[in-house]
């Protein structure tokens, strides 16, 4: 078990975590997902509360972790997948300087 606590805790961290507030209340969060460090691929994923869609929460926590990915992690390549039916989010998308 030790031997298993020591692997994990050396490991390089891949899952980076991200969470927005209004008003000290949880309203969504995302991840960014290294997926590959030699290819420099990674993926985000994105969830807000329908209360606070419109107000931008998804486009600032993609722009989030779009730095993290590009910037802080040298990424060169971050996915994400979205339904081309929900506007919103692809307006986001592009707003977050995604190709879309």
């Amino acid at each position: 078990m030790q031997v298993a606590v020591e692997a994990w805790s050396h490991a390089d961290q891949k899952r980076f975590a991200y969470i927005a507030r209004f008003d000290d209340e949880l309203v969504g969060m995302g991840e960014l997902h290294v997926r590959s460090r030699p290819q420099r691929q990674g993926e985000i994923a994105c969830i807000v509360h329908p209360r606070v869609w419109g107000r931008g929460v998804g486009t600032a926590i993609g722009r989030q972790l779009l730095a993290r990915g590009f910037e802080g992690l040298g990424l060169h390549r971050i996915y994400a997948t979205c339904k081309p039916t929900q506007s919103r989010v692809v307006s986001g998308a592009r707003q977050a300087r995604y190709d879309v």
